[in-house]
């Protein structure tokens, strides 16, 4: 964001993530562009473009954790580090043919990132290969973890109706496979409508939690803004006091 930018000021030091990296002995190749205040999955950036898709040419590259991203999907770099509100994170891994972990809210440090919606931010990493993310990902979780005693994959009877038949079909045939290896238990059915009632609760909550974060600068600078973002951004002024609390009592019951 050129307006947040011309603003800002050096930190006096590294956030926590970025600073663990280095001292297991990383180094910066670079920063990466992401969408603006990474408030996006498209990957796309009025002001500096978007960022290229080696592994699907002429196609978006994902986002809002675009440019590290393609950086890793280029060569680059081979540990691409940026945060997971909403899929930030997944979405470009998908797009590009990348491994990417979004660890459990809370587990990898947040200070000294910015901030979009804190009860959903997550810092995680995207890589080429699954060896190097598992590398990178125990540098960055505690080394003390709480272990499942007995690990499963759960599915969820109506998720699959949401995806695209391909979509689907793929999934399939990874179940199939995954059976061979790990235990697979069905959980509960969710409401249909409920499913769709999910998505409505993370809306409002992240669009109050991200005008709490960045309303009052967004106000003085709305002009300055891409539109998408910016549109994001007038919807989210207008979510209400009691509209954030009926969605997170949806949430608590998620």
């Amino acid at each position: 964001s050129p307006a947040l930018l011309a603003g800002a000021r050096p930190e006096p030091r590294h956030a926590d993530a970025v600073e663990l990296l280095l001292d297991a002995g990383a180094e910066i190749t670079g920063i990466a562009a992401t969408d603006e205040l990474a408030y996006s999955l498209a990957g796309t950036n009025t002001h500096y473009g978007t960022p290229p898709n080696p592994r699907a040419p002429h196609r978006i590259s994902g986002g809002s954790t675009s440019g590290p991203a393609s950086a890793v999907s280029l060569g680059h770099a081979s540990i691409g580090l940026g945060t997971d509100t909403g899929g930030s994170l997944r979405v470009p891994a998908a797009y590009q043919g990348l491994w990417a972990l979004r660890p459990t809210h809370g587990a990898v440090p947040c200070d000294g990132v910015l901030p979009l919606a804190p009860s959903f931010d997550t810092v995680g990493l995207l890589t080429r290969t699954p060896d190097l993310l598992a590398r990178a990902a125990a540098v960055l979780l505690p080394e003390e973890q709480e272990g499942l005693e007995d690990p499963a994959l759960h599915t969820v009877p109506g998720l699959e109706t949401l995806l695209d038949p391909e979509v689907a079909d793929a999934l399939d045939t990874a179940l199939a496979r995954w059976r061979t290896a790990i235990e697979i238990e069905e959980a509960d059915p969710l409401d249909a409508d409920e499913l769709i009632g999910f998505a409505e609760t993370f809306r409002l909550l992240q669009a109050r939690e991200a005008w709490a974060a960045h309303g009052e600068w967004v106000s003085a600078h709305r002009s300055e803004l891409a539109p998408d973002v910016g549109a994001r951004f007038d919807a989210a002024a207008r979510v209400t006091a009691d509209e954030a609390a009926d969605a997170q009592q949806a949430r608590t019951r998620a």
